[in-house]
């Protein structure tokens, strides 16, 4: 409340007639009323995880759910969720919160960062792994593509982006299986 005080002040040393002080004041206040109001369950969720820690576990599960539950749709409030639960050494609800977020598929760089945060920096990353087996294909490594797709599918199990990758693989195995059975060269 010190700053708010000290920019009264300000405007009032300016010599501004203490209307315009007023107008000036409560006019901020409604422009960024929005971004409190949107803001404050966020903090309410945070708050949740940080006090589950001192409860019993059956407390723990309803108040964790019901976190989850405020940041469900929030991009920016699953991230602080998932963050918290990490300090908390809470990891199994910042895998939910994570999954959430991945679902929702905004943000990429707060996937990212709270990957990093819950594995640590050298897990595989999916982006990474579809373009690396979108190249096999292209290069036309089929069996790497397949082992690589193997193990991108048990990291990251009913991903539609791998899915359909998958489906173009088991296509481009089954031409060129095809091929080779009637010794046809491969299509350039």
């Amino acid at each position: 409340m010190r700053g708010i005080g000290r920019a009264l002040q300000g405007l009032e040393s300016m010599g501004l007639p203490h209307w315009i002080v007023g107008f000036v004041f409560f006019g901020t206040v409604i422009a960024f009323l929005s971004y409190i109001l949107k803001n404050a369950p966020l903090g309410r969720a945070r708050g949740l995880v940080k006090r589950s820690v001192h409860v019993s576990p059956a407390q723990r599960t309803e108040m964790e759910r019901e976190a989850l539950a405020i940041v469900w749709d929030h991009p920016v409030g699953l991230l602080s969720v998932g963050q918290e639960a990490i300090q908390r050494d809470r990891r199994d609800l910042a895998t939910r919160a994570l999954a959430r977020l991945m679902e929702i598929g905004k943000r990429p760089d707060d996937i990212r960062k709270l990957e990093d945060e819950l594995y640590g920096k050298n897990r595989p990353r999916l982006e990474r792994e579809v373009i690396a087996i979108r190249g096999l294909i292209e290069e036309e490594l089929f069996e790497m593509a397949a082992a690589r797709m193997k193990r991108a599918l048990e990291l990251w199990p009913g991903n539609e982006g791998l899915l359909e990758l998958d489906t173009r693989l088991q296509e481009r195995l089954w031409a060129a299986a095809t091929r080779a059975d009637r010794h046809e060269p491969p299509a350039a």
